[in-house]
């Protein structure tokens, strides 16, 4: 947490006094019974694994008030999935961050059949009272809103990459030179973590195993994910950090150095074909990853998908021409 704020302070997003101010409201503990004693509301944010998020919750509604509000902070799944595994569904609903909350501070909020209205009501509230601009969903779906939208850009980009059909710097390049953004798709998966989208893209393809396409973006995102290459957390992924190509003046001109990290089957030495794979004609579009963190993985299918996005760590201010002064190619 300290190293953390330190860095918000140092990319100009929080002030000194701001951190300390923070810091000295804040109480950690091991220990889920002190954690759970006095607790108006939780917020969970383990990976996505619907069993697993029905433990926790199972273990926190022996030791809350009954009073206590559940939040789950998913990115992908629906709170039905698991409501009834946490003791107590009528309490349960979604609220859903986007990172960095202080700059996207929207907040999904998103109601099972089961939620309680006077839950549903207090929550929309809470959120409003910290900042966010909450949106209330009128039906549950996966990765809400912004989230349902940004994964299926993510599927594309990928999809496009391991088919070697541009390289991920040319793919970022013409996402952000027409649409105006700081960051491109690739930019934006290494702020959510390139282990959270291999784990959510290979979530999706065991499920969907009829989509080719979908198990060879998850075997394109696992090389990166076995190499150590996990985006801005480790320092590289797609582009290397703190100071990635896509945030160098000239960059969507293409007069940036080529230094992008991105691999297609091609820069492999390998094409789709010489793997002797067909790709279904029409496949559905599955979002490719997800934040969040916390990240984001919607599907049409409405199930489940694995890892919440572990919070990635601040890059350096962007300094390129246009680009905000905050660090903004974090995650959605």
């Amino acid at each position: 947490v300290e190293d953390y704020a330190d860095r918000l302070v140092a990319g100009g997003v929080i002030t000194a006094d701001v951190r300390d101010s923070a810091r000295g409201r804040m109480a950690s503990t091991s220990d889920p019974s002190i954690a759970a004693a006095d607790a108006d509301l939780i917020s969970e944010a383990v990976p996505e694994d619907p069993q697993l998020k029905g433990r926790v919750f199972a273990e926190f509604n022996a030791l809350c008030p009954p009073r206590t509000i559940f939040t789950t902070n998913t990115s992908t799944l629906l709170p039905s999935q698991f409501a009834k595994a946490t003791g107590r569904p009528n309490r349960l609903i979604a609220l859903h961050f986007h990172l960095p909350v202080w700059i996207n501070n929207l907040a999904d909020v998103m109601p099972h059949k089961g939620t309680a209205p006077e839950v549903t009501e207090l929550v929309h509230e809470f959120a409003r009272r910290i900042g966010q601009v909450p949106i209330l969903l009128r039906q549950e779906h996966n990765g809400y809103i912004f989230n349902a939208m940004f994964n299926a850009l993510n599927r594309e980009a990928i999809t496009m990459a391991e088919q070697g059909v541009a390289p991920v710097e040319d793919i970022d390049r013409a996402w952000m030179l027409v649409t105006k953004s700081p960051y491109g798709p690739f930019g934006a998966l290494d702020g959510i973590g390139l282990e959270t989208a291999w784990k959510i893209t290979d979530y999706w393809a065991g499920r969907l195993p009829s989509d080719g396409q979908l198990r060879r973006n998850a075997t394109f995102l696992k090389g990166y994910v076995e190499r150590g290459e996990l985006g801005v957390k480790s320092g590289i992924g797609f582009y290397s950090y703190p100071n990635p190509v896509f945030a160098r003046p000239g960059f969507t001109e293409g007069l940036s150095d080529p230094d992008a990290r991105g691999e297609s089957p091609d820069a492999r030495g390998e094409s789709p074909d010489a793997r002797g794979e067909s790709r279904p004609a029409g496949a559905e579009s599955v979002p490719a990853a997800v934040d969040d963190g916390r990240g984001r993985g919607a599907s049409p299918a409405r199930t489940e998908p694995p890892d919440e996005p572990a919070e990635p760590g601040v890059p350096a201010r962007a300094k390129a021409r246009g680009l905000s002064r905050r660090p903004r190619w974090l995650k959605h």
